[in-house]
């Protein structure tokens, strides 16, 4: 068996079993219980491991996912899919996709040049789509940085968090990407927020609750956000924080759960932080790493693109990649007892490879999460196309 599927203490499969699930905690394996893991195939898709998997529920019970080139079908509740193609989206280009109360479908695509994210909607479970709605990168050149989500509040307004920025030479990484919350009141036909007059924009104060002005603004450093409403109405986010490195981070490492030594552009964060809402996705307080009960961190450097999801006990999952090292990483979920406050040490494997997953939480407490999970070398390249989908059904122990 290769060392690649090695469990945290080195010497036990975490992924032996499609049928289990392993728990770790600190590095031990602690648990295991049932789950249910079954492969979705589409055509190949270009190796690189941007390739995400979106999945949502109609009100009518019907389950999608979308994933590379192909829209999954399940009217069974998850168990026997169908799928078609999906309007495409270019070489690494960027999307997002969620399932609308009235039934709709609607997907983000980033156009060929960047400048724009192009929305449409399906009203037929993904047969035919028709455009509703472009979203400018205006003043800036570029819209749509990494892996994106889009979702729909109990009132209908849809968010979609999303970064602006200057293009810049090849192997560099821009400095100003604000990022704001869009929203939409008529189901994606337009979009509001993020008003700055130019491409210079600057943070409101400085520090760690630094945040972009105008409406929706989150925090410099954040990309890839999930936003989740809470059943007290309370809007939670979990960002990729990894921007570019301010004089301030340094300092706090320790307290974050940075990376004492930066990465080759600088960079001490790269791990999942959480932010919070009270006005509907207006504005945007208290940025934070996820601490245990102690205050200690639970995440580290490389532990990105984060998914909430609300069990019907109130008990909260965030879903994430662990990328580091390449060869080692997978998929796993974190556990939260008291509405995002603290977080359990307690690591949920759920699936071996590189992969940027999303999950569904049932009436019964089940949890489907898809994701890509593609193998990759210590070279941090993939060692297989890029064609496969992993379901993994599991329920949080109590």
């Amino acid at each position: 068996m290769s060392s690649a599927h090695m469990g945290p203490t080195g010497g036990e499969d975490i992924y032996a079993s499609p049928n289990e699930l392993t728990v770790t905690r600190d590095g031990k394996v602690v648990g295991r219980f049932e789950c249910e893991r079954s492969d979705l195939w589409y055509d190949k898709y270009p190796p690189t491991h941007q390739v995400g998997a979106w999945i949502g529920r109609a009100r009518n019970g019907d389950m999608y996912i979308v994933v590379g080139p192909a829209l999954f079908m399940s009217t069974d509740g998850g168990h026997e899919w169908t799928s078609r193609p999906v309007p495409p989206a270019g070489e690494n280009g960027s999307r997002a996709f969620t399932v609308l109360h009235d039934g709709r479908l609607l997907l983000a695509v980033q156009a060929e040049d960047g400048a724009c994210m192009e929305f449409s909607a399906s009203a037929d479970g993904g047969e035919t789509w028709l455009h509703v709605s472009s979203l400018s990168a205006s003043p800036f050149e570029r819209i749509g940085e990494g892996f994106l989500y889009l979702s729909q509040l109990r009132d209908g307004t849809i968010l979609f968090p999303v970064c602006r920025y200057d293009s810049v030479p090849p192997g560099e990484h821009p400095k100003n990407t604000p990022q704001h919350v869009f929203r939409s009141t008529d189901g994606g036909r337009s979009w509001q927020g993020g008003e700055v007059e130019d491409a210079e924009v600057l943070p409101v104060v400085s520090g760690p609750q630094a945040r972009w002005p105008g409406m929706g603004g989150t925090f410099p450093g954040c990309y890839e956000t999930h936003v989740l409403e809470l059943s007290g109405g309370r809007l939670l986010a979990a960002y990729r924080y990894s921007g570019y490195p301010q004089p301030w981070h340094r300092g706090m490492v320790a307290a974050w759960g940075g990376k004492p030594v930066p990465d080759g552009i600088g960079r001490f964060f790269k791990q999942v932080f959480l932010g919070d809402s009270v006005d509907g996705g207006r504005t945007w307080q208290n940025l934070r790493p996820l601490l245990d009960a102690d205050g200690r961190p639970v995440l580290e450097f490389g532990e990105t693109h984060g998914h909430l999801q609300e069990l019907p006990d109130g008990r909260l999952i965030l879903v994430h990649d662990r990328r580091y090292p390449y060869d080692s990483a997978n998929i796993v979920a974190h556990l939260s007892e008291d509405g995002g406050t603290t977080w359990r040490r307690e690591r949920y494997h759920l699936a071996f490879g590189v992969g940027y997953p999303s999950s569904l939480a049932l009436a019964d407490g089940t949890v489907l999460t898809a994701t890509t999970a593609t193998p990759f070398g210590s070279d941090g390249l993939p060692t297989e196309p890029c064609c496969r989908a992993r379901l993994i059904r599991w329920r949080v122990p109590d």
